[in-house]
């Protein structure tokens, strides 16, 4: 059967571009000869690679003489249209040893496949590293003899980079995952199947093996804990679950148990269509958080008794000091009474009188403070007139103030707002304030008391030019028992508590006092701040 020309065959659209390139070519001068005389086989095959939207090739003869259809010319790059008729080895040099390993097995009958070669050609003027997926397979007449090598050429180097990025955040993801300091696992499917978990989560559950088990085959005592019906109902509804220091108990292989407090978070995930595949655990074990606040739960309780009993103790003891002090001071009047008395029994008589009087004022501080601390204070509230308030205080703090010859300076803006509070539990409060000061300034100096508002509070400030109050000492200067360093003598007297009160009468009446200092020898000063009464 003779056929004139490839014409005979190839009955492709004009707009076949390697159609025109191989209808034009000079094949007389190949190794293969004029199209006329190209064998059936040849001609049909190359009419098959012509139609392919495939990326195909023929090589004809043993040096593999290139016929290839539109598909290849993009893979082949700068190297079109100069590949067309040239040997196998010349149209690619930079790959000329595979090229030939290629020609001499096919040519032998042998069929071969390469997934994902990599090469590097000069396609587009430089190097180039690509990947492929290469079929070859031998082109034989009817005789069985090899005539050439028809080849499908496949580039996957998009494919292999995305794979390689999608393996290289898969990797990345799963180093973060197993580097979480909280438990994370991975669980997919209705049965809860461990597709992934991270190091915390093993140590979690005692390192056992549960990659692709269910949950309730891996940790069988979640099933009885209720964890097993939790995880089921976020896989069926899709709505997440969480817990905060949940108690969880894991079996060891030996059966001893092991109780811990879990943070736990169950979320729910999605595939494109919005079903539920899978479930993503993640959370922390608080078990050592959870003891602390136990621990601590149990100190506070312990304390709060401590503190209960030392209250009743003061309340206690303020009472049993206070009912001598009454006969005393009685017995002490009387001796100053009696005519013609020792000038030595009545000095001894004022001692007594005097001394009798400052223990009644620490006791009645005692009392008060045994009182607010128990909750016992009732405040007698109304509208307190504030400067006739400040003038009862300074009358009962004068006699003090004058035996160390301080310096009282009173000051008020002329027009007060009104105050609602225990008008007497207000005079002691400044008078607390004003003795503090008194105490703890030098003889000769100067106290001032002032009186002024910032538009929705009231201010009472108490300062003084003594001997300040040391910045350790400032934090903690409103605790109880809490004093200045003293001299040995204990010149400055007192039971440290009177700073103490002012501070609980101030809380009951819903405000607050500061205290400040530039250090020792800087004086001092203290801030009662107070809501305004609403007109």
């Amino acid at each position: 059967m003779n056929y004139s020309s490839l014409e005979k065959f190839v009955t492709l659209s004009q707009s076949s571009v390697m159609h025109e390139a191989i209808r034009e070519y000079h094949w007389k001068q190949t190794p293969v000869g004029k199209q006329d005389d190209w064998p059936v086989v040849m001609q049909m095959t190359v009419k098959l690679v012509l139609a392919s939207p495939v990326p195909m090739v023929t090589l004809w003869g043993d040096e593999g003489t290139i016929v290839y259809n539109d598909a290849y010319i993009a893979f082949a790059g700068s190297y079109h249209p100069k590949l067309l008729g040239r040997p196998i080895r010349d149209g690619w040099p930079e790959v000329a040893d595979f090229c030939d390993e290629v020609m001499q097995r096919v040519m032998r009958g042998e069929s071969l496949s390469f997934r994902q070669r990599e090469m590097t050609l000069h396609r587009h003027g430089h190097a180039e590293r690509v990947w492929l997926d290469l079929d070859f397979s031998p082109i034989t007449d009817k005789d069985d003899i090899v005539l050439g090598v028809l080849g499908i050429v496949v580039e996957t180097t998009d494919n292999y980079r995305a794979n390689e990025t999608l393996a290289f955040d898969r990797e990345r993801l799963r180093m973060m995952f197993d580097q979480a300091p909280g438990f994370m696992a991975l669980l997919s499917g209705p049965d809860h199947v461990y597709d992934m978990v991270n190091q915390s989560y093993l140590s979690l559950v005692g390192h056992r093996d549960v990659f692709g088990k269910a949950v309730a085959v891996a940790i069988p005592e979640t099933v009885e804990q209720g964890f097993i019906a939790i995880l089921d109902h976020v896989f069926q509804s899709g709505e997440a679950f969480s817990s905060t220091a949940a108690p969880i108990t894991f079996y060891d292989a030996d059966g001893q148990s092991r109780q811990r407090y879990i943070d736990l978070v169950y979320q729910p995930l999605r595939d494109a269509t919005g079903a539920v595949f899978g479930i993503f655990v993640e959370g922390s074990d608080v078990t050592e958080s959870v003891h602390t606040f136990k621990a601590l739960q149990a100190s506070e309780s312990q304390l709060k008794a401590a503190s209960q009993r030392k209250d009743e103790f003061l309340a206690m003891l303020a009472h049993e000091l206070r009912n001598p002090l009454a006969p005393i001071s009685s017995a002490a009047e009387m001796l100053k009474m009696i005519s013609n008395c020792d000038a030595k029994v009545l000095r001894a008589a004022e001692v007594i009188a005097r001394q009798v009087k400052h223990m009644s004022v620490l006791v009645d501080d005692l009392l008060d403070v045994s009182r607010v601390t128990r909750g016992l204070v009732e405040l007698k509230m109304g509208v307190v007139d504030l400067i006739a308030t400040v003038e009862s205080a300074v009358e009962q703090a004068r006699p003090l103030l004058q035996s160390k010859k301080h310096t009282l300076v009173v000051s008020h803006t002329p027009v007060l707002p009104s105050l609602i509070g225990d008008r007497n539990r207000l005079v002691q409060v400044i008078v607390n304030l004003v003795n503090n000061a008194t105490k703890y300034t030098p003889d000769g100096g100067t106290i001032t008391l002032a009186v002024h508002n910032d538009g929705n509070h009231i201010l009472i400030d108490v300062e003084d030019n003594g001997i300040g109050i040391g910045a350790d000492l400032l934090p903690h200067i409103f605790d109880m028992f809490t004093q200045a360093g003293r001299t040995p003598d204990r010149a400055q007297g007192g039971l440290g508590i009177g700073l103490a009160l002012v501070k609980s009468i101030v809380t009951l009446h819903r405000g607050e006092v500061r205290a400040s200092s530039a250090g020792l020898m800087a004086g001092s000063k203290f801030t009662v701040i107070l809501p305004r009464h609403s007109d």
